[in-house]
Formats: structure tokens, sequence, C-alpha cells
């Protein structure tokens, strides 16, 4: 009996450790949210679906005031990517599967979009079709 009520006692106090821990604190920010930076960044997208053979990609465009934490992550990426998809959907080209890459140097997206372009094209039947009159609108 001693032992079962030992452990019931553990445990109670093990649920209320983590809570008594954080009594102390004062409000502070996670890690990830002090690594956020507001940056200029160059993005496109690419666009396929495995019922076509055409690939879409935009041109490289500047976006000013693009949250960017911890050096990797940028924050409404998929929205960004989201909008290239209804675009080409609302255009006709339907279920298309639509990627975005961001960088925060003109040269490394420039490069990437380079070999984004010779990897489709190495696979046969694949064509690219370069989309200038689309741009993104900014997330806010």
């Amino acid at each position: 009996m001693r032992i079962r009520i030992l452990s019931v006692l553990g445990v109670i106090a093990a649920m209320l450790l983590p809570a008594s821990a954080n009594a102390g604190r004062t409000e502070s920010t996670s890690s990830a949210e002090q690594n956020r930076d507001v940056k200029t960044a160059y993005i496109f997208s690419v666009s396929f679906s495995f019922a076509d053979s055409t690939v879409y990609m935009t041109e490289i465009q500047k976006m000013d005031s693009v949250e960017i934490y911890s050096g990797h992550f940028m924050v409404g990426r998929d929205a960004y990517s989201s909008q290239f998809k209804t675009w080409l959907e609302n255009g006709g080209a339907p279920t298309q599967i639509s990627s975005l890459y961001f960088f925060t140097k003109k040269t490394k997206a420039v490069k990437k979009q380079e070999r984004v372009r010779k990897r489709v094209l190495l696979k046969r039947g694949r064509t690219i079709v370069l989309i200038p009159e689309f741009k993104f609108s900014p997330i806010s």
C-alpha cells in the first residue's frame, strides 16, 4: 500500500514539475522568433502535373520585407507557392504541383533556376514554359 501511495505521489509531482519550472520565468520569445530576420528575397516557382509533360516556371522576382527565420525558412512560403498553383489552375492547367525556391542573394537564385531548368530538360518529353506575366503578391 505504501509503495502504491508513493508512486501516485511521484506521478502527481512529475505532472506538477513542468508547470512549476516555468512559474518564475518572465515572458520570453522562443528561439525561432529570436532568429527571425526581415530581408529581401529572390523567389521563383516551378509547377508541373503528372498528367502533362509541360513544366511551368516563373521568372525570378524580388520580394522586399520577407520574414526568414533560422536562415532557412521563409514565412508564408506555402502561400506564395499556392499563388502560382492557383494562377495556373485558373488558366487551364489542372492538378498542378508547385514548389517555391527562395534565396537572399540573386546570384544563388539564378544558379538554382538554371540547375532546375537543366534537370527538367534532361527528362525526355518535358518542356519548360516560362511565365513572365505572373507576379507574386506580398504576404502579410
